[in-house]
């Protein structure tokens, strides 16, 4: 009341004192459980978004691999991805594609834009088409059922996926042994780890983990934040920018000479009676209840990947009893299996 331009009386600031007080004992609380702003969320660089994916896989937490991975990718808010559904995703050439329904600003959906996501067949722990292709599939049975969303039950609401992740990846941490010492090691302060950080920790690494960092009009588009209103006038959407903005967000170094490696794919199509049950096998009830939503060619590049990497899945598996993986029926079905790896290339 005192610093204020109107005209407020004094009683107004000993009236709010006990409110403010309490305000900032809640943050406080809020702070100790996890929950920081958007503001407050320390970076998770590139090294940490790794290790975080080793340690999902090796506990075999598919959930949490699969929403940081994409969100990673994405370079998305967690609520972003979160209402992500069939009809949101599907196959251009090399990449898969998605576009949001809404945004954070643009709650009509009216400038949305589309993001080229790739795989990385070189680190296995960190690429999206194998993530995605496993969860797909382990979980395939959930998806039989009316609703269309990728990680929400039919009866949650808005930002429940979310709120489910935020909680996995902070049960995740207090499961592995020193994983305090380690966020120290990236730089995360005490308090200061959450989710917003991936999407803080992706746009720092297109911009500045390599020499030959992606445009900004790109990065800006894909991480849906507002370039103002004269910029918004001249820049505009270009998918060369975003592609080559979405294998540096795949963990490929464009000074690398496999930056543009193509990804896991079949040299044939579903008329092949092998690749047709494989199909059926991982994503019959996804084919059945949202072929028509077109992703299709997305799934053959996620089995493709699942192929590809038989070994390295075998690996995590190996001596164990439960982890999430032992549920990839082509694994278990050596013939088919090998069938498939002589169509994958």
């Amino acid at each position: 009341a005192e610093f204020s331009p109107y005209n407020l009386p004094r009683s107004y600031g000993i009236e709010m004192r006990p409110y403010l007080d309490n305000l900032e004992k809640e943050l406080a609380d809020a702070k100790s459980d996890g929950k920081v702003t958007e503001q407050d969320a320390d970076p998770i660089c590139f090294g940490l978004y790794k290790q975080l994916c080793i340690w999902a896989v090796m506990t075999g937490r598919v959930f949490v691999w699969v929403f940081l991975v994409l969100q990673w990718n994405l370079m998305a808010r967690p609520m972003n991805v979160d209402g992500i559904s069939f009809q949101n995703f599907w196959a251009n050439g090399d990449s898969v594609v998605f576009k949001y329904n809404t945004n954070k600003k643009d709650r009509k959906g009216a400038n949305t834009t589309e993001k080229h996501c790739y795989a990385n067949p070189k680190n296995p722990f960190i690429c999206l088409f194998l993530a995605l292709g496993c969860y797909l599939c382990i979980f395939q049975q959930k998806f039989d059922r009316d609703c269309n969303k990728v990680f929400r039950a039919q009866s949650q609401k808005e930002k429940s996926a979310s709120s489910s992740f935020s909680k996995a990846l902070k049960k995740m941490l207090m499961s592995i042994k020193d994983s305090a010492l380690k966020l120290q090691e990236f730089s995360i302060r005490d308090g200061h780890f959450h989710p917003h950080g991936v999407r803080k920790g992706s746009g720092t690494h297109a911009t500045t983990g390599s020499m030959e960092p992606p445009p900004i009009p790109s990065v800006l588009l894909r991480g849906e934040w507002s370039m103002g209103k004269v910029l918004e006038v001249y820049w505009r959407f270009s998918m060369i920018g975003d592609t080559y903005l979405g294998r540096c967000l795949a963990g490929l170094m464009p000074e690398k000479p496999n930056f543009g490696i193509l990804p896991p794919h079949f040299t044939a199509g579903r008329e092949n009676p092998f690749i047709e049950e494989g199909m059926k096998r991982c994503f019959g009830v996804i084919l059945r209840r949202y072929g028509g939503f077109g992703v299709e060619g997305a799934l053959l590049l996620f089995l493709a990947s699942i192929v590809y990497h038989h070994e390295w899945l075998k690996t995590q598996i190996a001596g164990t009893t439960d982890h999430p993986f032992l549920q990839i029926p082509i694994l278990n079905d050596p013939k088919l299996l090998e069938e498939l790896k002589k169509l994958v290339t």
